[in-house]
């Protein structure tokens, strides 16, 4: 009953419906608060964090500090 379809057919089809759909009609996507860190990858030694941070959304804010830094203040709140 049904007819198979060739991948070149598939991919038209895709194409064709994706180009209907406008960016407006789909929800944005809710961005949580996240932390990040930036890793320096070097040949002779294994990788190095070079900072962390943390991103919010709500404030659009990013705070960041040098890996360094956050290892000598938990040094010293032990």
């Amino acid at each position: 009953s049904g007819q198979t379809l060739s991948r070149e057919d598939i991919d038209r089809i895709r194409r064709a419906r994706r180009a209907e759909i406008a960016e407006s009609d789909m929800p944005a996507p809710k961005v949580q608060p996240f932390e990040f860190f930036c890793v320096r990858d070097t040949k002779d030694k294994e990788a190095q964090v070079v900072f962390v941070g943390h991103f919010d959304p709500d404030t659009d804010q990013i705070d960041m500090a040098t890996w360094e830094d956050v290892q000598r203040l938990m040094q010293s709140a032990k």
